[in-house]
């Protein structure tokens, strides 16, 4: 059995992530323009925009017939949506409980609730058993991440 052993440095990072997350849910509902204010950053996601038929595409092909997927990640859940339309039972991890929180009331909403399981977590450490998904899918994630953990978790 391996014991995870995580340095301050890690936790540190990891504690910051989440709560800055956190804070963005929360001020997504409470506070719309401190949430604009510090959401200014969306005009350089226009690469991931235009993406976004593509990937769509490739999910569309690799989701159907019950496959496993994985939503690396997830945020607020608009991709394990996508995921669980296209008819895959998806997992989806993510370091942000608020965030968590809104992506389960969006599965539910679309009555999809049941396609999906979500995990608060540390995403260099999912604790997923190894060869468990079919797809896995992250967007716009690995500026958030220490790569050299991340990439042996996704493998």
């Amino acid at each position: 059995m391996h014991t995870l052993k995580l340095d301050q440095h890690d936790l540190d990072r990891k504690y910051k992530e989440a709560e800055f997350h956190d804070r963005r849910e929360r001020l997504r509902h409470s506070d719309v323009e401190e949430y604009d204010r510090i959401t200014k950053n969306k005009q350089f996601y226009s690469v991931n925009r235009a993406s976004r038929s593509f990937m769509e595409r490739w999910l569309a092909e690799r989701c159907r017939n019950g496959a496993e997927a994985l939503d690396y990640c997830c945020g607020l859940g608009q991709t394990v949506l996508t995921m669980a339309q296209y008819g895959a039972r998806v997992s989806g991890i993510d370091i942000s409980a608020q965030s968590i929180e809104t992506a389960q009331a969006r599965l539910a909403s679309h009555g999809l609730a049941d396609r999906a399981r979500f995990v608060v977590g540390d995403a260099e450490h999912t604790g997923f058993p190894d060869a468990s998904f079919d797809v896995i899918l992250f967007n716009g994630v690995l500026h958030h991440l220490d790569v050299s953990k991340a990439y042996p978790e996704l493998a």
